[in-house]
C-alpha cells in the first residue's frame, strides 16, 4: 500500500518522500516515449519514466509541469497536469486529437484524425462550425426520425461530381440531380403551384402522350412556327386571323361550311379550275 505525506506546508519543494518511501513530486517533462510514457525530472535532478494515469491521455511536450508520484523512479505515474506550455490539447489511443488553436488572433476548437487533418472546427467567437471527413464519405443519418436543414441565411449545397435529392422508396422514388451542366428530375408525378413564373431557355424539346391546358389569356409572338400534325381540330365561338402579305393554303380538299352568310372580298380575285365550274343557288346575281 502506498502512502503519501500530508503535511501542511503548500511549498512543493517540502513534497518529500512519506516515510514508506512513496512521494508525490511536481516535475518538469522532457519528452514523450514511444511507448506512452513521459519521461520527467523532478524538482530535485532526478529523472523518472513516467506511465500516464490521466483520462483521456493529453499531449505532452518539454517544458510542461506535470505531478508524478510513486514509490521508484521506475514505477511512477503521472497524475495531472500542472502547467502546459502549448494549447490545450487530448490524444486519443487512435491518435484523435481535440486542443484549442489560434487562428488570426482568435480560439478555436480543432479536432483532427491521427494525419492531422481537420475534422471539426469551432470558432466561439462567431459560433461557426466545420464539419469535415477527409478519408472518406460522410453521412448524417436518423434511423427514427426527420433530419432538418435550416439557417437564418442561405444554404448551399455543392459537389465535385454530382448532387442528388431522392425522396420516396423504391420505383416511386422521385429524384432530382445536378451533374455539370445537366440537370435531371424524375418522378411519378409533378406539382408546381406559382403566382408568376419565367423562365429563359434557348432550346426546348418536349416529347408527351397527351397535351392538355387551361388559359384564360393568352399571347404568344413567334418568328416562325411550324406544326406537323395528322388530324387538327379548331373550335371557337369567334375567330380573326389578320396576315399582311401572303396568306397560302395548299389541300387536297377544301370545304368550307356556313349556316349563316358568306362573304369574300378582294381588290382582285380569281377562280380558276382544270375541269368544271358549277354555282348553284336559288338567285346568282353578277354586277
Amino acid at each position: 500500500m502506498i502512502s503519501f505525506d500530508r503535511s501542511p506546508s503548500h511549498d512543493p519543494s517540502a513534497w518529500g518522500p512519506a516515510s514508506s518511501g512513496a512521494w508525490v513530486r511536481p516535475a518538469t517533462v522532457l519528452g514523450a516515449g514511444a511507448d506512452g510514457r513521459v519521461f520527467a525530472r523532478l524538482d530535485d535532478g532526478t529523472v523518472v519514466n513516467l506511465v500516464v494515469a490521466t483520462q483521456p491521455v493529453p499531449s505532452f511536450e518539454a517544458g510542461d509541469r506535470v505531478l508524478a508520484t510513486g514509490e521508484r523512479t521506475d514505477a511512477s505515474f503521472l497524475i495531472g497536469v500542472l502547467e502546459t506550455k502549448s494549447p490545450a490539447k487530448l490524444v486519443t489511443k487512435q491518435r484523435v486529437s481535440a486542443r484549442i488553436a489560434v487562428v488570426e488572433g482568435r480560439e478555436r476548437l480543432e479536432i483532427r484524425d491521427a494525419d492531422d487533418r481537420l475534422l471539426v472546427s469551432v470558432d466561439p467567437s462567431t459560433g461557426g462550425m466545420v464539419l469535415s471527413s477527409p478519408r472518406g464519405p460522410f453521412a448524417i443519418r436518423s434511423e427514427a426520425g426527420d433530419i432538418e436543414l435550416q439557417a437564418s441565411g442561405a444554404v448551399r449545397v455543392a459537389g465535385g461530381e454530382r448532387v442528388e435529392l431522392r425522396g420516396g422508396h423504391g420505383d416511386d422514388a422521385a429524384t432530382f440531380s445536378l451533374e455539370g451542366a445537366l440537370s435531371k428530375l424524375t418522378s411519378d408525378a409533378i406539382d408546381v403551384t406559382a403566382r408568376r413564373a419565367r423562365a429563359g431557355i434557348a432550346d426546348v424539346k418536349l416529347a408527351a402522350r397527351t397535351l392538355a391546358s387551361r388559359i384564360e389569356d393568352a399571347r404568344h409572338e413567334y418568328g416562325r412556327v411550324e406544326t406537323v400534325a395528322e388530324r387538327v381540330v379548331e373550335r371557337a365561338k369567334t375567330a380573326m386571323r389578320r396576315v399582311e402579305e401572303l396568306s397560302e393554303l395548299a389541300a387536297g380538299r377544301i370545304r368550307s361550311v356556313a349556316t349563316g352568310g358568306m362573304t369574300l372580298r378582294a381588290g382582285h380575285a380569281s377562280l380558276e379550275a382544270d375541269d368544271e365550274v358549277r354555282i348553284d343557288g336559288k338567285h346568282i346575281n353578277l354586277g
